[in-house]
């Protein structure tokens, strides 16, 4: 796996982000931006080229799957592969983000072991 990957974190919690962020670290991934919403993650998308995005289902505003169309449609970030990270994994969620275009899932709460290999799988 590339360790030098940059990847967008998107939640409405720090502490979610944080946990999510010192995982990422454990497996050596340090290339890490956090936004607080789907607004601010679109944002952050359009001021810096991100490999990775890992996102939140429920968030106020935009939520993820709402993000993920915008991402979806938006030419020049399209192809930026998305996992979905969310204690809501009920079939049509999962369901709805997979036809959205996210690529991968992660159940909260997970382990580094769970996003390194869900990471891996995604990017390569």
């Amino acid at each position: 796996m590339d360790l030098e990957k940059s990847i967008l974190i998107v939640d409405d919690f720090e502490f979610a982000r944080r946990i999510c962020k010192n995982a990422l670290k454990e497996i050596g991934m340090t290339n890490v931006t956090e936004a607080s919403s789907g607004a601010a993650a679109m944002d952050a998308l359009s001021k810096q080229t991100h490999d990775l995005i890992l996102t939140d289902y429920n968030m106020p505003g935009i939520n993820g799957i709402e993000m993920v169309r915008k991402i979806k449609a938006n030419e020049a970030i399209k192809d930026i592969p998305i996992i979905m990270i969310t204690s809501d994994c009920t079939k049509s969620v999962l369901l709805e983000a997979t036809e959205a275009g996210v690529q991968g899932f992660l159940n909260k709460p997970f382990t580094k072991e769970e996003l390194s290999e869900k990471i891996e799988r995604v990017l390569s």
